[in-house]
């Protein structure tokens, strides 16, 4: 069943939520050109809630060229970019962050509700809470 609001080409992604981050990084100017990681401040509107926070990291990721998974924290009203992530292997020092793959053709409105429609219990991943 499709959700609703979601376009049709925005269902072929698999997108799981794992709790940690994927690595450091420092607020700030980034290329998304030829950097490996950079990040992005949220505003206290952007960071309200989970969906709408995820739906700006993933559409501010779906605008950075080398951007492939985010690192997203409502507290820390952070969200982080990388090139590449090993997702089995996150970072958990710091508390409160979620890290996914960001599929560049489901990025908008859809990709946070499709990402809570993807959680397994089973394979270990967090959903959003929406």
């Amino acid at each position: 069943m499709q959700p609703a609001g979601v376009q049709p080409d925005r269902l072929d992604m698999a997108v799981e939520w794992r709790h940690g981050y994927c690595g450091l990084t420092e607020e700030g100017h980034s290329d998304c050109l030829a950097d490996a990681r950079g990040a992005w401040s949220l505003s206290g509107e952007q960071a309200r809630s989970p969906e709408s926070a995820a739906a700006v990291c993933a559409d501010r990721c779906a605008e950075c060229r080398r951007c492939r998974f985010v690192s997203l924290s409502r507290q820390a009203r952070e969200c982080s970019w990388f090139a590449e992530c090993a997702l089995d292997t996150l970072l958990t020092k710091e508390p409160g962050f979620l890290s996914a793959r960001v599929d560049r053709r489901a990025t908008g409105q859809g990709w946070p509700r499709l990402a809570a429609a993807a959680f397994d219990p089973s394979e270990g991943a967090l959903p959003l809470r929406l």
